[in-house]
């Protein structure tokens, strides 16, 4: 269980999308494992490697950026496959769903009957952080089990009992990472998100006023995969509600670390009324 290899534990997770003509077309069964084998291999080694790590640091860690994820019907019959063998240890069965809003309409459609009905001792778990995307269908069929954040002496204790920093950065990152242990792990290792840096240049623009510049990045943006859009809008709000935070001088609510303070306080002033 510690390396996720358990016969009666089962994984749907989201991969690279294929195309029809391609899916359509019959590999031999031997390829067909050996590229099972892999994309779960991969999935092993980012689970143990990056446990607080979320779609984003999926994406990236299976340079998987410009392409387009879903879990496919394809995987939802591998689901159901996967039920209809009696358990290895004889004890439960578990399918864990990780990032179930890539489910595709057609996979989710095909695991309702079973996910309403399931087979005696079978457990369906489904990870997420977006279930306002779940489909309602699959949400009326499931128990919402909400996990807390983690607090700041959590987050404090376990970056010192890591060995990772001393108590007093742990503190400081604990405060500014607001219960979020994958933010706690990125400002430990100063590892700078490349959609901050793409936002900082998108405000440093808008302030400039370089409207070629601007529409350069635009045309950038618009090539990016779906994903890597919705991830960028997201670290854009956050970055809009620090600015607006120091706008009204609420230095206190702010959750930046000290390189992006500076920033957030320049541009804060630049953008003041």
């Amino acid at each position: 269980m510690s390396r996720l290899v358990m016969p009666d534990l089962n994984f749907a997770f989201p991969v690279v999308a294929k195309e029809k003509e391609k899916e359509k077309e019959k590999e031999n069964e031997e390829d067909e494992e050996e590229e099972k084998t892999d994309v779960l291999t991969n999935w092993r080694k980012f689970a143990t490697a990056q446990p607080y790590g979320n779609v984003h640091d999926f994406i990236y860690f299976n340079r998987f950026e410009k392409k387009q994820l879903n879990i496919s019907k394809a995987s939802a019959r591998k689901i159901i496959q996967a039920l209809s063998l009696m358990s290895f240890e004889g004890g439960y069965k578990i399918i864990l769903i990780w990032a179930p809003e890539f489910l595709h309409p057609s996979a989710a459609n095909a695991l309702l009957k079973i996910m309403e009905e399931p087979p005696a001792r079978t457990i369906f778990m489904l990870v997420t952080s977006q279930a306002d995307q779940l489909l309602t269908t699959v949400l009326s069929r499931t128990q919402k089990i909400l996990v807390r954040a983690f607090s700041d002496e959590e987050v404090t204790s376990h970056l010192v009992d890591s060995g990772l920093c001393d108590s007093k950065s742990a503190e400081q990152i604990a405060m500014l990472a607001d219960g979020n242990m994958r933010e706690a792990y990125r400002m430990v290792n100063q590892v700078e998100d490349k959609q901050v840096t793409q936002i900082r240049d998108w405000f440093r623009l808008c302030v400039s006023k370089d409207l070629k510049e601007i529409f350069e990045l635009a045309d950038k943006f618009h090539k990016e995969p779906k994903e890597s859009q919705k991830s960028l809008m997201l670290t854009g709000l956050n970055v809009t509600r620090e600015i607006l935070l120091k706008n009204f001088d609420l230095d206190s609510l702010l959750r930046t670390t000290e390189e992006d303070r500076k920033f957030i306080t320049a541009i804060s002033k630049k953008s003041a009324p």
